[in-house]
């Protein structure tokens, strides 16, 4: 069975709200499968620049979360 970091990413995202880059690779390091460094900057970097999540950097002390249009979409759909 596999489990990307992309989809545990999301995942953890979607369940606990915002995350910072250290909870994110500590919910990968014990989740996706497989696991490694690289698989995670890359999983990082891929959902980035699709536009999936986006990092916030909220007065220094950065966080990932899902970009703006995802809430607009969740609201519509009430």
């Amino acid at each position: 069975m596999t489990y990307p970091c992309t989809e545990c990413i999301i995942d953890h995202i979607a369940a606990g709200g915002p995350q910072d880059r250290a909870d994110l690779q500590r919910e990968c390091r014990t989740q996706a499968v497989p696991y490694t460094e690289s698989a995670f900057s890359n999983a990082i970097d891929k959902l980035v620049a699709a536009g999936k999540i986006v990092l916030d950097p909220n007065d220094g002390d950065p966080y990932f979360d899902f970009p703006e249009s995802y809430y607009a979409g969740l609201s519509s759909a009430a």
